[in-house]
This record gives structure tokens, C-alpha cells and sequence, in this order.
């Protein structure tokens, strides 16, 4: 998860908003989807596996239900995957599971931050010291699933791996930054790496670690 920095809305969904409409009734929302997929570098905004244009949800993080006048507030929506759409309760994540619980981590508030506020341990398993915001990954999203674990240990060992064969026993500062700076770029498409925030967490941490 890492902290969502939008540009301008799409033009449809403002007039919408200015003529009263709500969210049931706009029609332009593949409009709204390329710029959230844009905006997210094509990646989710909670488990941040790769989404496009027909395999993403338009999420809330304020619910429609509790929420009637935020419907079509661009500042509220964002782009989820499916989050196992049909498969059994403990393999569903993201907005599938979560459905209209309250959350305390939001990807949209840039004074929040929440990568500050999120870690990952080598087992790939995502947590916060923060009670409330690990309760928000653990079990509102189940972030820690059977498959979305192993999916960000992968990226880990990978890195591990690849650094280690580049430099064996021995990782230096500039090997640190040059991929971190890798792993922060969108590519020539616009996209981010899967899972990109478990490598930068990683890389961050080792350069902090590693000192001046």
C-alpha cells in the first residue's frame, strides 16, 4: 500500500457531480478508471497487484452507504482488484473482503502517509505497530492471505537474490539506491512493479541501516 497522488479529475465525473448526479447513474466510468489507473500506477490501492481496465473495482474508501454525498467525490475513489471475487472467505482481500467496514488506513490522505505507517517482514506478511491500521490489513483486507504473502515474499527473495548474485556477501550504497530508484519509477507504460512498496520498504530500510 502506498500513498495515492492524483492529478486532475476526469472532466465527466466533475459536470456529473455539478448537475446532481450520483454514482448509480454515471455512465463514464471507464473515464474514471483509466485516470485511477493512472493516477495508481496500474497497481491496487490496498494489495497493489497489478489491475487494468477490465480487472479492477471503483472502491470507496469512505462507503457509499454511509456516505451518499462522497459517491462521486474523486477524492474518495479509488482503483481495487477483483480481491478473489467468488472464491471461498478466506481467500477474498482488498475491497471484497473489507465490503462497507470503516477503514483507519487510507491510501489518499497525504498527510497520513501510509507507507510510514505500514512494514513488511521477510515472510512477506504485512503489518503496523498501530492496532487499529493492523487490524485494517489483517483482517478487514486480509492482507495476509495465503496468496497475497507469498506473492510479496517472492519479490523479496527475489531482490535478495539478484543483489546478492550482483555483489555477493556485500550490498553498497549505491547498489541500495539504484534500486530503490528503480523500484519508485513508473515504467514507459505508466506502471509501477507489483507489490513495489514491499522492495522499497525493504531498500529503505537497508540504506537507513547502512547510514551516511
Amino acid at each position: 500500500m502506498r500513498t495515492i497522488e492524483k492529478g486532475k479529475e476526469p472532466q465527466s465525473l466533475r459536470l456529473h457531480r455539478k448537475a446532481g448526479g450520483t454514482y448509480e447513474t454515471y455512465a463514464q466510468t471507464d473515464e474514471l478508471r483509466a485516470s485511477l489507473l493512472a493516477a495508481q500506477g496500474h497497481i491496487c490501492c490496498y494489495c497493489m497487484k497489478r489491475i487494468s481496465l477490465r480487472t479492477m473495482k471503483i472502491e470507496h474508501w469512505a462507503s457509499q452507504s454511509d456516505n451518499e454525498d462522497r459517491t462521486v467525490d474523486y477524492d474518495n475513489l479509488m482503483g481495487a482488484c477483483t480481491g478473489g471475487d467468488g472464491e471461498r472467505k478466506a481467500l477474498q482481500h482488498c475491497d471484497t473482503s473489507r465490503g462497507n467496514t470503516p477503514l483507519k488506513v487510507n491510501p489518499l490522505d497525504r498527510t497520513q502517509r501510509c507507507e510510514r505507517l505500514i512494514g513488511f517482514l521477510a515472510n512477506g506478511e504485512i503489518f503496523s505497530t498501530d492496532p487499529e491500521i493492523q487490524k485494517d490489513l489483517n483482517e478487514t483486507l486480509n492482507l495476509n492471505n495465503e496468496r497475497i504473502k507469498p506473492a510479496r515474499q517472492k519479490i523479496l527473495d527475489s531482490l535478495r537474490h539478484r543483489l546478492g548474485k550482483e555483489t555477493p556477501g556485500y550490498w553498497t550504497r549505491e547498489m541500495l539506491e539504484r534500486e530503490l530508484s528503480a523500484w519508485k519509477k513508473l515504467n514507459a507504460s505508466g506502471m509501477y512493479r507489483e507489490y513495489c512498496q514491499v522492495a522499497i520498504y525493504f531498500l529503505e530500510k537497508m540504506l537507513k541501516h547502512r547510514g551516511t
